[in-house]
């Protein structure tokens, strides 16, 4: 299982997860970890199109952030 990203990004920022095992208590673990990850996310739609100023201004903040 795993989530690769090796952008710099990904590997400055971003958490990235990669493991073997074949426990299914340690696979709960991770489903959970994940739901809550998913939980506690902002959406933000790119398809409509009055959602591309929202879109562009996280895009924008994110990479200020970054940079300083």
């Amino acid at each position: 299982m795993g989530s690769s990203n090796f952008t710099y990004s990904g590997l400055t920022g971003q958490g990235e997860l990669n493991d073997s095992f074949r426990d299914n208590d340690r696979l709960n673990d991770y489903q959970r970890h994940f739901d809550q990850l998913w939980e506690d996310s902002d959406t933000v739609s790119i398809q409509a199109e009055d959602s591309n100023h929202e879109f562009i201004e996280r895009i924008e903040k994110e990479a200020r952030g970054r940079s300083g």
